[in-house]
């Protein structure tokens, strides 16, 4: 049994890699080869704090099973530590054996970002070329990374409730890519002309309405991952082509899917495909240019799964990670 840090996953994990495995991933959830219970967020006494319990089986090439354990602090970021810290647990499928611990933190911030960017290639104009990212966290860095594997930005538009971070952020990504970053204050304004967009934020109330729509965009909706709050209001959903990464899931934490149902937005459940089945080919994404796509993501067990399968697999090639006696 080995542990991998976040370094280490870091140095093994590459954003073309993980889209890659994404995408993968996401098939096999089509095709029907997993197990993929419901995630739990346990409320701990009086606080807003909750621990997250993410467990899951992948079938196909990656034949394994795994669960994710995560403590869900969202005040711990003014005080200097990260919202979700926690650990990532891989076991063998054909004898039960306990393979690998990993940091979740590295994992989960790769493995988002690259299946967002893996839905962003299959939906999205081909010639987008601005970007405008709604978050300033460390989702807003992933996904800028991550994005750049799948379309040649000319811009890239970064915007949160504080502007003096969107301003760090770009002072702190800018040496490290030629693509244009402005840090912008008029969230509104900022939509305009923009040919995706992307939200990263802990927001419980829509940052986003269909007044900030135009023909064309594709949107990530990515931060609001249980029900009750949500970052792109349901009216969004109205004359979009939506799409979220796993049904059952969005479901049942999906606040903008649930509120677009309950007002009758979205007629019902089989006019919202998975985008496993998109990348199949047995789902529709975009049709036309003028298509407005949103793909909401929620993260499931299964991308864990695939990736953490990889980064043990390099970690033994590149005689990385620290092997552990139980």
């Amino acid at each position: 049994m080995y542990y991998i840090s976040g370094e280490e996953i870091t140095s093994i994990l590459s954003y073309s890699k993980c889209i890659e495995l994404m995408r993968k991933a996401m098939e096999t959830v089509a095709r029907g080869d997993s197990v993929l219970p419901l995630r739990q967020a346990i409320p701990l006494p009086d606080s807003d704090n909750k621990l997250g319990v993410m467990p899951g089986y992948l079938g196909g090439d990656d034949r394994a099973f795994g669960v994710k354990l995560l403590s869900l602090y969202p005040g711990n970021p003014e005080a200097g530590f990260p919202s979700h810290m926690g650990l990532y647990t891989l076991f063998d499928a054909e004898h039960g054996e306990p393979l690998a611990i990993m940091n979740a933190n590295a994992l989960t911030a790769i493995r988002t970002a690259s299946m967002t960017a893996a839905a962003t290639d299959i939906l999205a104009r081909k010639d987008a070329k601005i970007m405008l990212v709604v978050g300033t966290g460390e989702q807003a860095e992933s996904h800028i990374h991550a994005l750049c594997e799948v379309r040649q930005f000319e811009e890239i538009r970064i915007w949160g409730r504080s502007l003096e971070k969107a301003r760090a952020l770009v002072a702190g990504l800018q040496t490290a890519t030629s693509v244009k970053l402005t840090a912008v204050g008029d969230l509104h304004a900022a939509t305009q002309g923009a040919d995706i967009i992307t939200a990263v934020t802990a927001s419980p109330t829509p940052l986003l309405d269909a007044s900030c729509l135009e023909a064309g965009m594709h949107v990530n909706s990515v931060g609001a991952s249980h029900r009750g709050v949500m970052e792109i209001a349901p009216d969004m959903l109205a004359n979009s082509r939506f799409i979220v990464d796993h049904l059952p899931a969005a479901l049942d934490q999906a606040g903008e899917l649930l509120a677009a149902l309950d007002q009758g937005i979205i007629s019902g459940v089989d006019m919202v495909p998975q985008i496993g089945d998109v990348f199949l080919g047995k789902a529709k994404g975009r049709t036309a240019d003028q298509d407005v796509t949103i793909y909401k993501s929620l993260g499931i067990a299964a991308q864990d799964i695939a990736a953490a399968k990889y980064i043990l697999s390099e970690s033994k090639a590149k005689g990385l990670g620290t092997e552990l006696s139980l």
